[in-house]
């Protein structure tokens, strides 16, 4: 599904809700397949990072690292020339392993140079809804050129899919950290996931586009698969992987979100792009 203005051209599939091209005047500035990372986009949901072992009511259980809705396939609808939607809902397979009944609702539509993404989850169920939600859009750049700017901030460890806290204070950007192809700017983590102060991060790509990220989440991810590739994801998260010490049961996990049953939450993130 496409929509478009005189700014922005935009394609999604209903596999996942995922991103297929972002186009600013004819200009592709999505990751499109090239190298190792196959993929160019992924809303995680019900969870992040490794989810090879946890309990629903004490029940062992276990799902794909960054949960289901990125293998799903979404209901689609295109409001207009420039909004979308994508819908997916609970279902037997979900709840084999994830009891907890939802509705999921994601819109894209375009204002002028700025791409709107927002996803709504709602509780359909009679109990409270645990559940992280990220994105993973992977953005073409140019390592040794590109330059990523965001405030002085903290980052969290990450390991072996298992955040391990406590936060730790990263390096002064206030110039902008160069996107070498060491990748030391991720401070040997992968990714490295940033306290976030909902101040705008800017992505000078290097091959004549700037992009702003507006995002309203408590973290942001920074990953690279392999600076060959030329991809950098910018990736707004509400909520955490498992800590180290964090408990199995879901509803006991301080670093995920929960919604009171016939309840939703809506986060909305807003992206601009803009030539240099």
């Amino acid at each position: 599904m496409k929509i478009k203005n005189p700014f922005l051209s935009v394609q999604a599939t209903s596999y996942g809700g995922a991103l297929t091209s972002v186009q600013l005047f004819s200009q592709e500035v999505l990751h499109q397949k090239e190298g190792r990372w196959p993929f160019q986009d992924a809303i995680l949901f019900p969870l992040i990072g490794r989810a090879d072992h946890y309990t629903c009511g004490y029940v062992p259980m276990s799902m794909s690292s960054h949960g289901f809705l990125h293998s799903m396939d979404m209901k689609e609808e295109q409001v207009n020339e420039t909004c979308l939607r994508f819908s997916a809902e609970s279902n037997p397979d979900t709840l084999r392993n994830f009891p907890y009944p939802f509705r999921f609702i994601e819109t894209l539509y375009l204002e002028d140079d700025v791409l709107v993404r927002s996803f709504e989850v709602k509780n359909t169920g009679s109990s409270k809804l645990p559940f992280a939600l990220g994105a993973h859009p992977a953005f073409r750049v140019k390592f040794g050129k590109a330059k990523l700017h965001y405030k002085d901030t903290a980052y969290v460890p990450y390991a072996k899919g298992m955040t391990s806290g406590p936060f730790l204070a990263a390096l002064a950007v206030n110039e902008g950290v160069t996107l070498g192809e060491d990748r030391a700017f991720l401070e040997g983590q992968s990714p490295l996931i940033l306290v976030h102060d909902y101040e705008p991060i800017v992505l000078e790509t290097g091959l004549g586009v700037s992009i702003e990220f507006y995002y309203p989440s408590p973290y942001v991810a920074i990953w690279c698969e392999d600076a060959k590739d030329g991809l950098l994801c910018v990736e707004p998260w509400w909520g955490l992987p498992r800590f180290d010490h964090d408990p199995e049961e879901l509803l006991e996990r301080e670093t995920l979100n929960q919604i009171e049953p016939g309840q939703s939450k809506t986060f909305t993130t807003r992206i601009r792009f803009r030539l240099d």
